[in-house]
């Protein structure tokens, strides 16, 4: 879980923005936050996203918290992160990991 293998774990063609170590109910982890330009039929749009990942029992565990803006309007975008960027932080900071008790 150091950055850089957290770096490499983003979506192809997606930018890095930035990843730490972290822990998630016990576990070491990471979490990273990446842009990245989506199409969906006729409509590309921007999306960053946070993932925070950790390995319990041989599984790879991410949770995905994501938001999505207008393409080129990264004020949009970094205002919508910023927002629920705590949000994001309460889910994972909730995760349980109940078979490990």
């Amino acid at each position: 879980f150091s950055p850089q293998g957290l770096k490499e774990m983003i979506p192809k063609g997606a930018s890095f923005i930035s990843a730490q170590p972290i822990v998630l109910d016990g576990k070491k982890g990471g979490m990273v936050d990446f842009d990245q330009t989506l199409q969906r039929l006729d409509k590309i749009a921007a999306l960053r996203g946070r993932w925070f990942v950790t390995v319990y029992a041989n599984k790879m565990i991410i949770i995905q918290c994501m938001v999505i803006s207008k393409i080129g309007d990264q004020a949009d975008l970094n205002q919508k992160f910023g927002r629920l960027e705590s949000l994001f932080m309460l889910v994972a900071n909730s995760f349980v990991l109940q078979s490990q008790y």
